[in-house]
């Protein structure tokens, strides 16, 4: 088992691969049962990295079947940990959530560290995956430490791998440029040619962020070409698609549109709906520049259905965040403000304050060509009331508030136009506070209807009011 994980290390999947199947069969003719579920969980695992997520995410579940039957908890909550990781690339966010807890409160329970690092780290990539990035950053550096005190090196430097990629997407490139030196360190000299790769992705990643194209650019190339050589399919993918986003930086928009279809193409074959989505909302920025509107608003479209289905909030607000600036160059104020808004829903639900801010700002443009004041909490402004109709008067025409005496609630007339029912010759005090509530039959606020029996005041009312 450590060799296969060490020729997974160094790029050669297949290599890797082929070793479990012999391992696992060779224990079952043994009748070694257990070393055989730990080896379907390995090929699960490697399946899924070499973008079979679906047939791993079936051997995993034989395997668990399996740790079922031997009613044995550790490799019970192995293969859990092991279906949990293949569900998360497929985009299946609440089944994973299932075996992540269970294995946690397995791992808890048996008191084994290298366990319940693991699953925090498959827990964090969930709470990364559903727009918890607090969560996450916390769950990440509790698991870096647990690899730390166990002592594993390759899983302390992946830790660390994670750990500056959260603080990247949380706004904070010094301190992950600073983990990612460590752990590209750390991985060269373990000689794990796939893994300083991955490494080298996020770092040009980085360099791009802080305004260092050149090195970025560099960085990416020599990473592209260690994947295509171990042909990884879906890190190849994922390098082609940042490498898009910097071409575009220096000004080759067209050489960064056939990268990230390159990409698009690679991640619908490998059956990947989360990075998909995410590539047409990139591939979408790109066509905009080129001033092909129309087919960056089906990308848009697209990526947005299936950011619902997979209830990814971050890619949701992403891509509602670039449609909306879509619509308004369009000269769509009206319909880019309710994007806006939803986008901004989206990012205060994921305790973002750099995303509110940035959707703040693009509102704010949008809010000025409406006429509408930029405190106004980005409400869409409201349409003139059809004042006069019946020969009544519109609510909306009235702009004041309303406040009975001691009255426990307060309409608003500009904003909710309502009637309420008053008996003739009853108090207006007795009548506020009985209780009623505004009727949305009528337009006004000032018609009173007299034939509704009012609901008859309290004792305590009627005694302070005599």
């Amino acid at each position: 088992m450590q060799q296969a994980r060490r020729l997974a290390s160094n790029g050669d999947l297949a290599a890797a691969l082929a070793l479990c199947e012999k391992s696992a069969a060779e224990s079952r003719s043994r009748q070694d049962i257990a070393l055989a579920v730990e080896a379907d969980c390995l090929a699960a695992e490697l399946l899924g990295a070499g973008g079979e997520s679906e047939r791993g995410l079936a051997r995993g579940e034989c395997a668990l079947v399996v740790a079922q039957g031997l009613d044995d908890p550790r490799l019970i909550a192995t293969a859990q940990l092991a279906i949990a990781e293949l569900l998360i690339q497929l985009g299946r966010s609440r089944a994973a959530t299932v075996y992540v807890d269970a294995a946690l409160t397995t791992a808890q329970g048996l008191g084994n560290l290298r366990l319940l690092a693991a699953g925090q780290g498959v827990r964090a990539d969930l709470f990364c995956q559903t727009g918890k990035p607090h969560q996450a950053l916390q769950l990440y550096t509790d698991a870096l430490q647990l690899w730390t005190e166990i002592g594993d090196e390759t899983r302390r430097a992946r830790g660390q791998t994670a750990l500056a990629a959260m603080l990247s997407q949380m706004g904070r490139p010094q301190e992950a440029l600073a983990l990612c030196a460590e752990a590209l360190q750390l991985q060269q000299k373990l000689h794990n040619v796939r893994e300083v790769a991955i490494v080298q992705t996020l770092q040009a990643d980085l360099l791009a962020q802080m305004g260092q194209p050149e090195k970025a650019a560099s960085l990416y190339a020599e990473s592209l070409r260690a994947k295509q050589a171990m042909g990884d399919r879906r890190e190849s993918a994922r390098t082609q698609r940042a490498q898009a986003g910097l071409l575009n930086q220096l000004g080759q928009t067209q050489a960064a549109v056939v990268a990230c279809e390159a990409a698009l193409v690679t991640f619908e074959a490998l059956g990947d709906p989360r990075e998909a989505a995410a590539t047409q909302t990139t591939l979408a920025g790109l066509l905009v520049q080129l001033g092909r509107d129309d087919e960056a608003l089906l990308l848009y479209e697209a990526s947005l259905r299936t950011c619902q289905e997979l209830d990814d909030r971050r890619g949701m607000a992403v891509t509602q965040h670039a449609l909306a600036n879509l619509l308004r160059q369009q000269g769509k104020p009206r319909a880019a403000l309710a994007i806006f808004q939803a986008a901004l829903r989206s990012v205060e639900a994921l305790d973002e304050r750099r995303g509110v801010a940035m959707i703040q700002l693009s509102m704010a443009d949008v809010l000025a060509q409406l006429g509408q004041p930029i405190g106004g909490a980005g409400k869409l402004p409201e349409r003139p009331a059809s004042a006069g109709r019946s020969g009544r008067t519109g609510a909306r025409s009235r702009p004041a508030r309303f406040r009975w005496p001691g009255c426990w609630s307060t309409w608003d007339a500009a904003t909710r136009p309502c009637s309420f029912t008053k008996p003739h010759g009853a108090p207006a005090r007795h009548w506020a506070k009985s209780g009623a509530r505004p009727s949305p039959r009528k337009p006004s606020p000032i018609i009173w209807r007299a034939t509704e029996k009012p609901r008859k005041p309290s004792l305590f009312w009627r005694r302070r009011c005599a």
